[in-house]
């Protein structure tokens, strides 16, 4: 995870192959709230038709990611997250939504360049080649135009995309994720929701796997009980 105060210690992991070591010390540089607290803390998160997704959009689980494109905690993450998302995709649904950190000057402009595909309907395509090209971009003077280049690598029409990068429709989008990010005190990027519950500390697949299967137990549990 990565917050505004760390951004030079975070930075250190470029590079570095994704290790259960690495995510744990990630995790740890901003420290962990006891999870036995924030077990009993449920935010009320409402999912739209706006919002990107992956997985069940019927399931009664729901994964929200708030992430920065630039941030390189993010990027760690997100092959446990897509691993997640494969293996639970009957049960979960899976929600991205953008958080970019001022501290990151790339940030907002790769947010843009998603939602943007998205209009085309290729969000996470980009999000995908975002975080695989992340360390090309992220201080480069030329970022938008390497967005270009990738918009055109996944088969964008890319005048298209120039319009909708500019358009108010994607900075509002970008924006409202904001907003809601600061509504339930977001500061630090990646920050996962499981059905309104804050994720803390996760090392691994496993332990990511482990508390999407007990949310999933817990919620056919409960759906039962209520027949």
């Amino acid at each position: 995870m990565q917050n505004v105060p760390q951004n030079k210690i975070i930075y250190s992991v470029l590079g570095i192959v994704i290790s259960v070591g690495v995510l744990w010390g990630i995790w740890k540089m901003v420290g962990s709230t006891n999870n036995t607290n924030q077990a009993q803390q449920v935010v009320d998160i409402t999912i739209t038709k706006d919002d990107w997704s992956r997985g069940n959009k019927e399931a009664q689980v729901v994964l929200v990611e708030y992430s920065d494109l630039q941030c390189p905690a993010c990027k760690a993450y997100a092959p446990l997250v897509e691993q997640v998302v494969d293996k639970y995709k009957k049960d979960v649904l899976f929600v991205y939504r953008h958080f970019p950190l001022s501290i990151h000057e790339n940030s907002t402009n790769a947010a843009y360049a998603a939602e943007a595909a998205g209009m085309q309907g290729k969000f996470f395509e980009m999000h995908d080649i975002l975080f695989e090209k992340q360390e090309a971009w992220a201080k480069s003077k030329k970022a938008n135009e390497l967005f270009l280049t990738y918009a055109k690598d996944i088969g964008l029409d890319v005048d298209q995309f120039k319009k909708d990068f500019q358009s108010s429709r994607v900075k509002n989008g970008v924006e409202d994720d904001l907003v809601t990010g600061g509504q339930i005190g977001i500061d630090a990027t990646p920050t996962f929701f499981l059905n309104g519950r804050k994720l803390e500390s996760i090392r691994s697949f496993e332990d990511f796997s482990q508390l999407v299967q007990e949310e999933i137990e817990r919620t056919r549990s409960s759906q039962q009980e209520k027949k």
